[in-house]
């Protein structure tokens, strides 16, 4: 199955619950902000028919300030799996919705991700 990616000057027409539209848009692209993140703890499972779904425990990490004076709390992240859940929802059309992979038991605003393979600094 392949992915089509949405041109960054359509999607911005069709994101709902932005923080802060000004700054999370620009050009051809759009940042989203993160509302929770999950630790996956324990292995899920899943028979080969896809009837039998165990979903892997989830652990919400919880931010911490660096400083007493910050506003907002840092999320650390060592190498591991972790279940990001977005502030924002992406409205998809019914053919799309189809080509992005979706979590089995999640919500369409989370996704995985791990720092170890995804993440490029």
């Amino acid at each position: 199955m392949a992915v089509s990616f949405i041109p960054g000057s359509e999607v911005v027409h069709r994101i709902k619950n932005f923080i802060h539209k000004d700054t999370q848009t620009g050009g051809d692209k759009v940042y989203l902000t993160v509302k929770q993140i999950y630790f996956l703890d324990e292995k899920g499972s899943l028979d080969f028919g896809g009837s039998e779904l165990n979903l892997a425990e989830r652990k919400p990490l919880l931010p911490k300030k660096r400083l007493p004076e910050d506003k907002y709390g840092w999320w650390n992240l060592n190498q591991g799996i972790y279940l990001v859940e977005f502030n924002e929802q992406i409205e998809l059309r019914e053919k799309e919705r189809d080509s992005y992979p979706r979590i089995p038991g999640r919500t369409s605003t989370e996704r995985l991700f791990s720092p170890s393979s995804d993440y490029n600094a």
